[in-house]
């Protein structure tokens, strides 16, 4: 465990106070505390004085924050690792963020210190541009940092290895020792204000406030003038501040709630809670289309919105293919490093999405390859883990009846990535691809799902002779 030093946390009620209601949101900006880089899993002291990090196939890159000055039963509402690259010789398959578990230290030559094989974010090679900064989500692992500070050994930036060492990423990234030349690392942090930090209990009769909100107020609030929703940091009043009943249409002007006032799903919450036979006053219903109906019936039409439709989540390296009437999306990674064995069915007909049954399906994977055979997606092969788990099964997806049926992996090729397949009408041919061995195969094999077999491609070594 690194060495962490933490600060008492100085701050008056009344700037407390003023910092929530002109919506300060207790944002802070770590600097990077320590930083190196390993070369073929050698920590070494000269490392840390480089103006910036190099992370290639050889390389590695070691960051550490101290959250000493963090209170340590703090709640956070979002952590974000933010890293400038000077330098981009090229993007390759991205960078990998992993949370380093082995002790070190900047300044004593080590052996690299060992890292967790799942990856807790990506910054995928769109994002590596020269003289950029990219930031991604950490929070999880940040929260998990102050809840067991002892967990705390900093983060490990790798390349994803490509087909080959050529073909993976080889970036810098900006160290403290830049001097201007880089930028180092830092940690944007927000946290969440403590559970009933400020309440009636709290407010002194007659304080009087200075600066953009103004006026003397009573345990009440009564008097406050300048206090409008633009004080407010977005989402710092919800459900758990307001006491039942506290909100009435009474105390709602005319007009003043409409579509852009409402969050994603907050008109189909409220008809889902209530029923329509019991909305009150003030309820909102949901149409399909404009309904004069309900205009009759008192009802006013505040606008229209948006409700999800049942779209799988985001993801990178997954599948597709078209039946002939719908899309099927299948597998793929995402910013968490999960790999994932879900999917859905996409109608653009009637704009509907219908979810993939995960009973059956293959192990979640990314990198692997989808045909449709006229009837069924057969989905074979790719990656599980980036520490090596290369696939050779796969199985049959059928949208009639939405089953999977497993594909034999006897006879079937290596397990591999980054290969092809392609169907003929009557078998799908896989050929090529990486398993890890430093280099393309240029073998493959013939799947035929009705005796559910595979057949071999020939490959034959030739030896050439030329006459003298």
């Amino acid at each position: 465990m690194k060495n962490s030093k933490r600060n008492p946390v100085i701050a008056t009620f009344l700037i407390s106070l003023i910092c929530m209601l002109i919506g300060d949101t207790q944002a802070a900006t770590l600097p990077v505390s320590e930083d190196s880089f390993a070369f073929r899993s050698k920590l070494t002291t000269a490392a840390n004085k480089a103006s910036n990090l190099s992370v290639d196939a050889t390389h590695t890159g070691f960051i550490y924050f101290n959250l000493g000055d963090l209170p340590e039963s703090a709640s956070i509402r979002y952590a974000r690792l933010r890293i400038y690259f000077p330098k981009t010789v090229r993007a390759g398959s991205g960078l990998a963020v992993h949370t380093v578990t082995g002790s070190w230290d900047e300044s004593v030559a080590s052996s690299e210190p060992a890292f967790s094989s799942p990856v807790i974010a990506t910054f995928p090679p769109e994002d590596l541009q020269p003289k950029h900064f990219v930031s991604v989500d950490i929070t999880a692992t940040v929260q998990g940092w102050l809840t067991t500070p002892a967990s705390n050994e900093g983060l490990a930036i790798t390349a994803v290895p490509g087909l080959t060492s050529a073909l993976t990423a080889r970036v810098s990234v900006g160290a403290k020792e830049g001097s201007g030349s880089g930028y180092p690392a830092e940690l944007e942090v927000e946290l969440n204000p403590a559970a009933g930090s400020i309440g009636s209990a709290q407010l002194a009769t007659n304080l009087t406030l200075s600066g953009t909100t103004t006026g003397t107020f009573s345990g009440d609030g009564s008097g406050l003038t300048n206090l409008s929703g633009a004080s407010l940091a977005a989402g710092s009043v919800g459900s758990t501040q307001l006491a039942a009943n506290a909100v009435t249409s009474s105390n709602i002007a005319a007009g003043a709630v409409d579509s852009a006032q409402l969050a994603p799903g907050a008109a189909a919450a409220n008809l889902g809670a209530s029923g329509q036979a019991g909305v009150v006053s003030g309820g909102v219903l949901l149409s399909l289309t404009e309904n004069a109906a309900l205009v009759a019936a008192g009802y006013v039409n505040i606008g229209t919105a948006l409700l999800s439709t049942g779209a799988p989540g985001a993801r990178y390296s997954h599948t597709a293919v078209w039946t002939g009437s719908e899309m099927i999306v299948w597998g793929g990674s995402n910013n968490g490093g999960n790999f994932l064995n879900d999917g859905a069915r996409y109608n653009p007909t009637n704009n509907t999405w219908t979810p993939v049954t995960t009973s059956g399906a293959p192990s979640g994977r990314y990198g692997h390859t989808a045909v449709w055979t006229g009837s069924e997606m057969i989905v074979w092969g790719g990656l599980y883990n980036n520490s090596g788990g290369y696939l050779n099964d796969g199985a049959r997806y059928n949208p009639a009846n939405n089953t999977w049926t497993p594909v034999t992996t006897s006879g079937a090729p290596s397990g591999r990535i980054y290969h092809t397949a392609v169907w003929t009408g009557s078998e799908m041919i896989v050929w090529g691809g990486f398993n890890g061995s430093g280099g393309g195969g240029n073998d493959g094999a013939r799947y035929n799902p009705v005796g559910n077999t595979w057949t071999q491609v020939n490959t034959v070594l030739m030896y050439l002779y030329q006459k003298l």
